[in-house]
C-alpha cells in the first residue's frame, strides 16, 4: 500500500485510440500540474489536448514529440551508447527482463497491456533473441552453481 501512495496512474492516448495507462510518482505529477496551470499564460490554446502542447497561430495543436526530443537529447547529453535511449530499445528492455526474471504469463500479460501492446508483440517484437536471452538466463545459473563448488 505505501508504494501504491507513491503513485498515480492517469491514462493517454496511444496507437488506434487506445488508452495506454501512465504511472507517475507525485513529484512528476506536480512538475506536470505545473506545466498545465501555466499553458494559457505561454499562448497554448486551451482546445489543445496535449499536455505538452505548445502555442500555434494557426489554430493547430502542436505538441512536443517525445520521440524526436528523446533522440535528440540522448545524443547531446553525452551517452556512450544515445542509440540505446530510444523508446523501442526501453520496451524491449522491460520485455527482455519480464523473460529473464521468470514473470508468470499474468504478469507478462499485464506489463504487456500496461505498455499499450498486446502480449503477443510484447512477446514476439520486444524480447530479446532466444541466443541472447539464453545468455542472460544460463549465464545466472551457470554462475550460481560454479559459487556452490
Amino acid at each position: 500500500a505505501l508504494l501504491a501512495q507513491r503513485y498515480k496512474r492517469f491514462e493517454i492516448r496511444g496507437k488506434l485510440n487506445r488508452a495506454v495507462p501512465v504511472l507517475v510518482n507525485w513529484e512528476i505529477q506536480a512538475a506536470l500540474d505545473s506545466i498545465i496551470s501555466y499553458r494559457e499564460k505561454v499562448g497554448v490554446n486551451p482546445s489543445n489536448p496535449y499536455v505538452f502542447g505548445m502555442p500555434s497561430t494557426d489554430n493547430r495543436h502542436r505538441y512536443l514529440r517525445a520521440c524526436h526530443l528523446l533522440r535528440q537529447y540522448s545524443t547531446l547529453c553525452g551517452a556512450t551508447n544515445p542509440h540505446l535511449l530510444r523508446g523501442t530499445q526501453l520496451r524491449k528492455h522491460i520485455a527482455t527482463q519480464c523473460s529473464v526474471r521468470d514473470l508468470s504469463e499474468n504478469v507478462i500479460k499485464d506489463v504487456a497491456h500496461f505498455m499499450g501492446h498486446d502480449k503477443s508483440i510484447h512477446d514476439n517484437i520486444y524480447r530479446l533473441p532466444v541466443n541472447n536471452r539464453d545468455i542472460l538466463q544460463m549465464s545466472k545459473v551457470l554462475e550460481m552453481v560454479q559459487r556452490e563448488f
